[in-house]
C-alpha cells in the first residue's frame, strides 16, 4: 500500500509525535497500526490519524503538537519516515502482529484521574509490547 506525499507526511508526523524515542520496531508498529486501521475501515490516512481521540498527539489539549515545528530538522523525522516506508511496503512484516490499537500503559495511567487503563484495554488482546507501547488487536 503506497501513500501519497501528504499522507506519508501525516503518518510520519503521527509516528514522531506518538513514538519518538521508541525502538525502530516500535515506530514501525505504530505506523502499521495506522495502516491496519486504514485497510480494515477503508479510510484514508487523514481519516484515521485525525479521527477524534484516536491518537493523543492530535488531541486539542496535547502539548506535544508543538513538536511539529521541529520535525523537519531532527533525526526523529528521518527515523519516522523510514518507519512509515517500511510499514507501508508491499511485503512489509507487521511488528504489531495485527494490532489496531496501542497505548503507553504508564503514561495512560498517569494521565487519568482514576489511574486506570481505558475500558477498551484487555490483556487478552495484547499482541506485543515494544518499548513503552502495548499493542492490541481489538477487531
Amino acid at each position: 500500500m503506497a501513500l501519497s506525499g501528504p499522507d506519508e507526511w501525516l503518518v510520519a508526523s503521527t509516528v514522531v509525535l506518538e513514538a519518538e524515542g521508541e525502538p525502530h520496531e516500535g515506530q514501525v508498529a505504530v505506523a502499521r497500526v495506522i495502516r491496519n486501521r486504514m485497510e480494515a475501515r477503508g479510510r484514508s490516512a487523514s481519516q484515521v490519524c485525525l479521527q477524534r481521540l484516536q491518537f493523543s498527539c492530535w488531541n486539542h489539549d496535547e502539548k506535544r503538537r508543538e513538536a511539529l515545528s521541529r520535525l523537519f530538522s531532527t533525526e526523529s523525522w528521518a527515523a519516522a519516515l523510514l518507519a512509515v516506508v517500511e510499514a507501508f511496503g508491499d511485503d512489509a512484516p507487521d511488528p504489531s502482529h495485527g494490532a489496531s490499537h496501542y497505548l503507553n500503559e504508564a503514561a495512560t495511567r498517569a494521565g487519568r484521574p482514576d489511574g486506570l487503563l481505558p475500558s477498551w484495554f484487555r490483556e487478552d488482546r495484547v499482541t506485543i509490547r515494544i518499548g513503552r507501547h502495548t499493542f492490541l488487536a481489538l477487531g
